[in-house]
């Protein structure tokens, strides 16, 4: 866990905390950071105490007033010795294979051209084309998008009998496969669970399935939608076969997405999200997903499904983005098709325009990792590159093709980069060839030294001016000073508005919108450091009521999977959006260390994420806390996948009955067996979803849990253990939830704020 030492404030950030005796009065008047941050109690106007600060608290007023600062630096461009040496090893790099090349690499934040070698050749992009596949999904519906399957009967079903066809259209899901659930079937086997439910006995007619599902698809296969049809009809008849309801027809198909004449909706399956589902095409290279999905591309923006009509879509995408299209030619949505030609150049341009879009971070959390995950996982595993590089591979016959990003652990710049290789003669020296294209470009290009270590936010805060908000954070040994980055979403990052002080809290104003989400960076002699967590406030003119703790630090020190490069998280950003009331954020080493207090707010969200025994999900300090808390009548969320493995299976006599008497479970096992849930009760808002999330966050053992005395079940596995995945305890306006997996992995923001409101709906 970061030591309290290791937060390192200083004395300025720990007056802003209510260390001071400077009164709010005198605060307001000056205009100093400290009179909005979180105080220790009292009636200093705090927001994060839950004061009179501010106008709407009747207080003393905070102007909403920015502190000063300085425009941020420019990142350092290459010089030109620099840029010698890298080309020089590019160009050695590509003597070693014979072919064809389009080469570009261009650092992202500066917009310097680092190398290239035709960047505008045509060539054939293999699976790179996949790249242009899911970008255009994720730009046409977002990343928590989910395709969706629709049950029909013929006409009104009476005494759990349809008579005729039962239909279910489904629009392009090819998540009808092991690589996301324990069967191909299971999404069937829901959908026929569902129906039994609500009363379904009998259909008279055929089990149909109309539209396109791609069931169990091939990962080097031609997508071929009408045997997936068949498939997907044949496992839809089972399924409804094996939940009791009795099918007289047989299976049947139709190529239509219309729902049948007259029909009768009976209920709506709907996919993982977009961010899950694609992260298979582009992890391990599926190519008949992708080819759904191309279809689906060319469905949504035309309603014609094919390769053709998900082609102009692509196309459509990349000019939207500002990318020049001359010469673009697609065939396919995989990279199948030799006849498919894109550029250098084109690729280069949709990295860089996605990475500046809301979608863009999570569509990099769809790529490749090198030497961490899927196609990539074997290669560049240096130091340099390994958890820094994200990118897609390709593979044809004579092709040879890898595009991605690399964050450089030299001079913190991210840097964008695609190799197209034709008429290949020896496959393993071509990709041999572009890992050390990879590995020039990510070597320390300036030799000045290390870079200063990440900051660690420790608070951020509503001040209830409406306006402003006032961020605290760690000293870094060696920076010159910080850069504060600001966002409306805690997504999209704008360099511009970044703000550069030589203090360790600042005040700052929102961006747009009603929430503002921050980060920091240390400027030092050797440049700029890694980002510390993102945190979130909602900002408004009353002072919070809820308070985010991050207590994930497991996150920067797990070596792998999920962060190798040990890069920081935005998971408070995650649950932050889904609120739509005034909140603050903070460390829970601020909270045990009083710069925090808990006792001024009426509810407190605790994210733990994946820690465990190791990195103690609560110690001793946190459950005193937090049983005084619960005592006092406030509302509790705690979410982490561990926490009753570390409190019920493996901890003291203390951690037991905290994890019982507090958080109101008792521990069942330590892996449900699944990540599709459904909630109940007063969670039943939130219908089925998933916690699958592999881009964002893995969870590999999500903990069985039950409700303790006076509590219930507010969420249920499906699929695997039938036990709880959520408990809930409490009456009024004081409840106390524990979620067995991390809320920041939930499908959708409706189904966060669902869960969110089963311990804020009374506030």
């Amino acid at each position: 866990m970061k030591s309290l030492l290791a937060l390192g404030l200083s004395l300025l950030a720990l007056t802003a905390c209510g260390g001071s005796d400077e009164t709010a009065d005198d605060r307001a008047a000056t205009g100093d950071p400290g009179s909005g941050a979180t105080g220790s109690g009292g009636d200093s106007g705090s927001s994060g105490n839950g004061g009179d600060s501010g106008s709407g608290g009747g207080g003393p007023m905070i102007p909403p007033v920015e502190d000063d600062f300085d425009p941020p630096p420019a990142p350092a461009t290459l010089s030109p010795d620099e840029l010698a040496a890298v080309a020089a090893s590019i160009d050695d790099a590509l003597a070693t294979v014979s072919g064809t090349d389009t080469v570009l690499v261009v650092g992202a934040d500066t917009g310097q051209t680092v190398y290239q070698k035709n960047p505008d050749g045509l060539l054939k992009p293999a699976s790179n084309t996949k790249l242009l596949t899911t970008a255009t999904a994720f730009r046409a519906a977002g990343e928590e998008a989910r395709f969706q399957a629709v049950a029909y009967a013929g006409e009104d079903p009476a005494d759990g009998v349809i008579s005729g066809d039962l239909t279910l259209v489904v629009e392009h899901d090819f998540t009808f496969s092991t690589f996301f659930y324990g069967s191909n079937a299971f999404p069937f086997q829901v959908i026929a669970g569902e129906l039994k439910q609500k009363g379904l006995t009998q259909v008279t007619g055929a089990a149909r399935i109309s539209g396109e599902a791609c069931f169990g698809g091939g990962q080097f296969d031609y997508y071929d939608a009408a045997s997936h049809r068949a498939a997907a009809a044949s496992a839809f008849r089972t399924a409804l076969v094996n939940a009791g309801i009795a099918v007289g027809g047989s299976a049947a198909t139709s190529a239509s997405f219309d729902p049948p004449a007259g029909a009768t909706q009976m209920l709506q399956w709907r996919s993982l999200p977009l961010r899950a589902s694609a992260f298979t095409i582009n992890v391990v290279s599926h190519n008949e997903f992708a080819d759904t999905l191309a279809h689906h591309n060319g469905w949504v923006a035309s309603k014609e499904s094919t390769y053709a009509a998900g082609a102009a879509a692509a196309k459509q995408t990349l000019t939207d983005l500002g990318v020049d299209t001359t010469g673009l030619d697609l065939n396919d949505g995989s990279g199948l098709s030799h006849d498919n030609r894109v550029s250098a150049r084109m690729f280069v341009g949709l990295l860089g325009a996605m990475l500046k879009t809301p979608e863009g971070p999570a569509w990099r959390g769809t790529f490749a990792v090198a030497g961490v995950r899927g196609t990539l996982g074997s290669r560049m595993t240096g130091a340099d590159t390994i958890g820094r590089f994200f990118g897609k591979t390709g593979s044809l016959t004579g092709v040879i093709a890898l595009s991605g990003v690399l964050d450089n652990r030299h001079d913190g710049q991210r840097y964008l980069a695609s190799m197209l290789m034709n008429d290949v003669g020896n496959d393993t020296a071509a990709r041999a060839a572009h890992d050390s294209i990879v590995r020039a470009v990510a070597r320390d290009h300036h030799q000045k030294g290390s870079r200063p270590a990440a900051p660690v936010l420790a608070w951020f805060n509503n001040d209830a001016t409406g306006e402003t908000a006032l961020v605290g954070w760690s000293e870094v040994e060696g920076a010159s000073g910080y850069l504060l980055w600001r966002s409306a979403d805690g997504k999209v990052w704008d360099r511009a508005e970044a703000r550069l002080t030589t203090k360790t809290s600042f005040r700052t104003k929102r961006v747009g919108g009603a929430q503002l989400f921050v980060k920091v960076s240390a400027v030092g002699e050797a440049g700029e450091s890694d980002f510390s967590d993102t945190y979130g406030a909602g900002l408004g003119t009353a002072a919070s009521k809820v308070v985010l703790v991050d207590g994930n630090d497991r996150w920067q020190a797990q070596p792998a999977p999920d962060n190798v490069a040990a890069q920081a998280h935005d998971f408070l950003a995650i649950a932050g959006g889904a609120l739509d009331q005034p909140f603050d954020s903070c460390a829970n080493e601020a909270v045990v260390a009083g710069d925090c207090a808990l006792d001024g707010y009426q509810a407190a969200v605790w994210s733990l994420g994946n820690e465990s025994t190791e990195d103690e999900t609560f110690d001793a300090s946190e459950q005193e806390l937090l049983r005084g808390f619960v005592q006092a009548g406030k509302a509790l969320l705690v979410s982490g996948a561990e926490v009753g493995w570390d409190l019920g299976a493996e901890g003291s006599a203390e951690d037991q009955a905290f994890l019982s008497e507090v958080l109101h479970a008792s521990y069942v096992g330590d892996d449900s067996g699944t990540s599709m849930v459904r909630g109940l009760g007063p969670a039943a808002a939130a219908g089925i979803f998933s916690f699958f999330d592999p881009g964002r966050e893995g969870v590999e053992f999500p903990d069985s849990i039950a409700p303790a005395a006076g509590a219930e079940t507010v969420v249920q596995y499906v699929g695997g253990a039938a036990d709880a995945a959520a408990v809930r305890a409490g009456e009024g306006a004081q409840h106390t939830v524990l979620l067995a997996f991390p809320l920041e992995t939930v499908d959708e923001v409706a189904q966060r704020k669902a869960l969110l409101d089963l311990v804020l709906s009374g506030l």
